[in-house]
Parts: C-alpha cells; sequence; structure tokens
C-alpha cells in the first residue's frame, strides 16, 4: 500500500481527505481531552487492519523473562489481531476488548514473541543453508538490528539475546550486575518497545503512535523517533 486516504471529521460538520504516504510521517497535536485518542480510532478504522498497527497510549510494557516461542504467523496474529488464531475481523475485541479508545493495550508478549520467532525462523533457515554454502554471509534479523539500535541509544549498556529471553550488562560492571529484561527500566523497556514495533511492521504500513512520548527520557527522544520512522527495510 502506497498511500492511502482517510477521512478526518472537521468541527462544525463534513470532513477532510488526509493522504498518508508511503515513507512520510504525520503529526497530529492537541490539547488534553481534544480527541486524538479517538482520532487515531477512527483513521485505523479505515485503513484495512493488515495494512495498520496502532499503539495505545495507555499500554502495559511488562517483559517475561520465560518467553513462549510459537511460529511467526502465529505470533503476528497474536500481535495485530490479539490472539494467535485470530485475523482482521476479530482486531476490536482481540486487541481492543471491544474497547479501542480506553482498554489498556498489552501486546508486549506478543511482540517479543513475533521477534524471537522470527529470528528463530533466519536462523534456522541459515544453518540449513550453511551446510551447502559455508561461505554464504551471515544475515542480521530483526531482533539483533532491535538490538544494535537500543545498544547506540544507550551506549553505556549492552543488551545480550539469550534462546528466549533478554538480558542487559552495563557496560565496566561485574556479571553479578547483569539483569533480566523484566527489571529494565520503564525508558529502556520502552525502547525494545517501540523498535520491536517499527520492524515487525508490514511493509508499508500505516503505523499509528498515541503519545510517543512517554516512558522514554528527552534527551535520546529525537534519536530513537527518527529510526523508528525509517522503512524497516531501511533499518535493516
Amino acid at each position: 500500500m502506497d498511500h492511502t486516504y482517510v477521512n478526518v471529521p472537521i468541527f462544525g460538520g463534513g470532513s477532510r481527505a488526509l493522504n498518508i504516504a508511503a515513507g512520510t510521517s504525520t503529526i497530529i497535536v492537541g490539547a488534553n481531552g481534544s480527541g486524538k485518542t479517538r482520532l487515531g480510532v477512527l483513521l485505523e478504522n479505515q485503513i484495512p487492519p493488515l495494512f495498520v498497527q496502532r499503539i495505545a497510549a495507555q499500554k502495559s510494557l511488562t517483559l517475561r523473562d520465560d518467553i513462549s516461542l510459537i511460529s511467526f504467523e502465529r505470533a503476528n496474529n497474536f500481535l495485530r489481531f490479539g490472539g494467535p488464531d485470530f485475523q482482521g475481523a476479530h482486531k476490536s475485541h482481540g486487541r481492543w476488548a471491544s474497547k479501542p479508545a480506553t482498554h489498556l493495550l498489552n501486546d508486549v508478549d506478543a511482540l517479543m514473541q513475533a521477534l524471537f520467532s522470527a529470528h528463530n525462523r533466519v536462523a534456522s533457515e541459515h544453518l540449513k543453508e550453511r551446510k551447502s554454502n559455508p561461505n554464504i554471509e551471515i544475515p542480521v534479523t530483526k531482533l539483533e538490528k532491535s538490538k544494535q539500535i537500543w545498544e547506540q541509544l544507550l551506549p553505556h549498556r549492552v543488551l545480550e539475546i539469550t534462546e528466549a529471553s533478554i538480558q542487559v550488562i552495563p557496560l565496566g560492571s561485574t556479571a553479578s550486575a547483569r539483569y533480566s529484561g523484566s527489571e529494565m527500566s520503564d525508558g529502556e523497556r520502552g525502547i525494545v518497545y517501540f523498535l520491536g514495533q517499527s520492524l515487525v511492521a508490514p511493509d508499508n504500513a500505516v503505523i499509528i503512535v498515541d503519545e510517543p512520548e512517554s516512558h522514554v527520557h528527552r534527551a535520546i527522544l529525537r534519536r530513537l523517533w527518527n529510526a523508528f520512522r525509517k522503512n524497516p527495510r531501511e533499518l535493516m
């Protein structure tokens, strides 16, 4: 989808067509209570579910240390529609519990499952190909790219990827100073979350982010969103 048109209602009646083009950003600002969240819901409902991902302002960023690995297809369905066996028609009640403007979004587990399942699939395919061609180029997965950008934004930390979890190692510290993903600060988890959402989004998808400034310190906010706005192919 190179671009899509959505109708934005105008105070006093009528509407205005908003052209959302691939590779561009549209920023909507307004005071508290002016209706930004409900406008995001309205825009989401006008875009085909396969091409839109809305990230709510009210969301849980609690990371688990025991990610359950499932296939990428089921993890992607879980992330986008609210259940591993759900499709677009289930999105309203599966992802949003039929309360799209007020429901507390809790899709961190689904996001991590999608990142790890894609990572494991690439690793498995590379191992298979490497048996016949040992000189084949080593691929960089979306999870590894997320790690690279995370470490650029937080250069005093190293993100370690294990079989089904992540850990943080402070630079210059002893091994005992490392801590699990569940013990990350809000900002550290927020960066993992936003980068992951950008990387697993379908090509040319519309990503609607409500309150993009939440959880992340202002010192790195600009760099994070410059990375987030890039096409996932550019990030890779």
